[in-house]
């Protein structure tokens, strides 16, 4: 089974950038999310990407906006698809409003995060604070016993930082607090647009992974580690703005050196990321229009190249590496 997402972000497309704010959010706290945009006017649409999210993720987030069509949805039709959480308030489902709502059938039925009102630093408490509070219970396990005597059963749960011991009956709940310095960044640190970057970047090396079998969930320890270990910072945010570059660069070399173990068990993205790279230098570094790039191909193939598409993986290879060959000698 591929391992899952701590949560899936389910907007509408046109909130797809405004949702961004509560990836970040997560992946502060060290949670692993995926903003899944979709047209939500299509109604059939709803009940599916539910349905998908909750296979490939701990929870859901619904992000309530008046862009999201289902929640002008009446209530059974809303909750259909929320059969094992159709209030939102058991851990399965958290509905989040990014903005001000209408008055629906559905608003006084569901419980909502008001991820909105009031600054930024109190809102995104309000939101860590619900989703870390309402945990999705957990499938029942028989006890094991040291001895028919002994009467001790001990439950750990690391992912949620917790350890139940009951001795005696008596049951002692202790909690694992991660304190986390507030940051504000500032002009010497790197902007939202290259924050942004740098993110998608990451996302990026983390379905590369996912694509090999690896896990997800290390998958972006490894990569925030990364970036943390090298420029010496707490969250990817601090790193200075005059070495976002050399951050940049860490990551397009990472993605370089992973590429190939991608190649047998996931082609089609393997042939994405080349293409990517080749269009990627090729405009940056070299100026070079999309005929120029087929030029170059077909001069180093001796054949003729109109499309990248129908030249094999051995040379798709080879052009990788002239053109970035290329790149260096300007």
């Amino acid at each position: 089974m591929p391992n899952k997402h701590d949560y899936i972000i389910l907007c509408d497309a046109a909130d797809e950038e405004r949702a961004g704010f509560i990836e970040d959010w997560l992946d502060a706290n060290l949670k692993t999310a995926h903003v899944t945009p979709y047209d939500s006017s299509d109604h059939m649409q709803f009940s599916v990407q539910v349905s998908q999210a909750l296979k490939k993720a701990q929870a859901v987030i619904l992000c309530l906006s008046d862009n999201f069509t289902p929640f002008q949805f009446p209530v059974p039709q809303f909750q259909a698809p929320l059969e094992h959480d159709p209030e939102c308030n058991k851990g399965l489902i958290f509905a989040v409003a990014l903005a001000p709502l209408q008055e629906t059938e559905i608003k006084p039925v569901i419980s909502i995060i008001d991820a909105f009102s009031g600054d930024e630093r109190e809102r995104r408490r309000r939101f860590i604070e619900r989703i870390t509070s309402t945990v999705a219970p957990a499938k029942k396990r028989s006890p094991k016993r040291t001895s028919a005597s002994a009467g001790t059963t001990i439950t750990q749960n690391i992912n949620k930082a917790r350890d139940v011991l009951t001795a005696g009956g008596n049951i002692i709940q202790t909690q694992k607090h991660i304190t986390r310095p507030n940051f504000t960044p500032n002009e010497s640190h790197i902007t939202p647009e290259q924050a942004s970057r740098i993110k998608k970047l990451v996302d990026e090396l983390v379905e590369m992974d996912d694509a090999s079998g690896k896990d997800l969930g290390r998958s972006y320890q490894r990569w925030w580690g990364l970036l943390k270990n090298t420029f010496l910072v707490t969250t990817y945010k601090e790193i200075s703005r005059e070495r976002f570059e050399e951050a940049v660069s860490l990551l397009q070399q990472a993605k370089a050196r992973n590429l190939p173990a991608i190649r047998r068990k996931d082609n089609e993205l393997w042939r994405r990321k080349n293409y990517a790279a080749i269009f990627a230098i090729a405009k940056k570094n070299l100026g070079w229009s999309e005929e120029d790039i087929h030029a170059f191909a077909s001069l180093k193939l001796g054949e003729t190249v109109s499309s990248l598409k129908d030249v094999g993986e051995r040379d798709l290879t080879k052009i990788v590496r002239l053109i970035r060959a290329e790149a260096r000698k300007r």
